[in-house]
């Protein structure tokens, strides 16, 4: 067997005890919906590497780093689904990969990539940036797979613009060719040339241009409506749409602090910060749940990564009932994400401060 799909072996290490106290742990599971639109096709960074390149790797590190805290599952879109364009440019975005249980935790810790984060990256790796933004499609498509999965569900979207392929006409301060400054004919798109009104420029199809703003408000909405948060993350590329990223991010119950309620990201490094923010707001917890009946707070210890965490209110744990709580400089390393694995092992005399 492959050394990362092996559970961690508390006989491996210095643990004192014999006994490794069981975790109650109902993983969370958190949905990708990634943004494969022609935008995505621009480079980021100031190099060559595209958008959609930069978020295939951050999503993959974070994977890496977390994947065996979380089940995980990546939509993408647009995609095959059905297409008010008529073209393939505006299909509604379909699951790219189910989610399923991430790694065991050694491949965490030996930094490889095990099977499912394989399986995962062997699927991404063909995809190329193409067609329009059809969010609100996608997202209501997914709603009824999430409501299907037992424990917490959050969908994480990763986007560099706005949602369009609505098939309902806009004023020109939400037709998107207004928005980025785009011309028609020689002409700049405005409000004397609504560039998104079929009737003013003779295209039936105009209006895929709109902001999609109330149908993938709805759509978030009705996440939110069945316990799914959204947190939104926006790209180089969102910064013409920061109003409507703020208002999907209050409606998916994940508004930030401060002036932007969204995650902006301006380069590749932000981008992965952002991501283990978010995942370890899903995932990561300071009270920890046990399983076992005989838990003894006298003869139990906790560790982080085989280091010992001593018992003390302030600045290590303590507890009540079935529950291990951690305090101060190790709750924040936990939180931070700078712990791989956390174990609570009986059998000898806690350690105390």
């Amino acid at each position: 067997m492959d050394e990362c799909e092996r559970p961690p072996d508390p006989g491996d290490t210095s643990l004192c005890g014999n006994e490794v106290v069981p975790v109650l742990q109902q993983k969370p599971n958190l949905y990708f919906v990634l943004d494969v639109s022609g935008s995505m096709s621009l480079p980021m960074d100031g190099g060559a590497t595209t958008r959609l390149e930069v978020a295939k790797t951050a999503l993959k590190n974070l994977l890496l780093e977390m994947g065996h805290r979380i089940n995980y599952g990546v939509a993408v879109f647009p995609g095959p689904g059905p297409d008010p364009s008529g073209d393939g440019s505006c299909g509604r975005g379909e699951e790219l990969f189910e989610t399923q249980e991430g790694d065991p935790i050694r491949c965490a810790g030996d930094r490889r990539l095990g099977p499912v984060l394989t399986s995962l990256v062997r699927v991404m790796n063909p995809i190329v940036p193409a067609g329009g933004t059809p969010l609100a499609a996608t997202l209501n498509g997914a709603l009824p797979r999430l409501s299907t999965l037992e424990g917490t569900s959050a969908v994480v979207l990763i986007t560099d613009g706005a949602p369009n392929c609505g098939l309902t006409p806009c004023e020109a301060e939400e037709c998107m060719l207004s928005v980025e400054g785009y011309s028609y004919m020689g002409a700049r798109c405005d409000a004397d040339l609504n560039c998104c009104d079929p009737d003013v420029i003779g295209a039936p199809l105009a209006a895929l241009n709109c902001v999609d703003r109330s149908a993938s408000l709805a759509a978030v909405e009705k996440l939110a409506a069945a316990g799914i948060k959204t947190y939104v993350v926006g790209i180089p590329g969102t910064e013409f749409y920061v109003d409507l990223l703020d208002q999907l991010a209050e409606a998916g119950g994940t508004a930030q602090e401060g002036s932007r309620k969204y995650f902006a990201i301006s380069d590749s490094n932000a981008l992965q910060d952002a991501l283990q923010a978010i995942g370890n707001d899903v995932a990561v917890t300071c009270d920890i749940a046990l399983q076992s009946d005989d838990f003894s707070p006298h003869l139990t210890n906790v560790y982080f990564d085989s280091s010992l965490v001593p018992f003390d209110e302030t600045d290590g744990w303590t507890s009540t009932d079935q529950t291990i709580h951690l305090h101060g400089t190790y709750c924040d390393d936990l939180l931070a994400g700078g712990v791989v694995n956390v174990q609570v092992v009986s059998g000898c005399p806690t350690v105390v401060r």
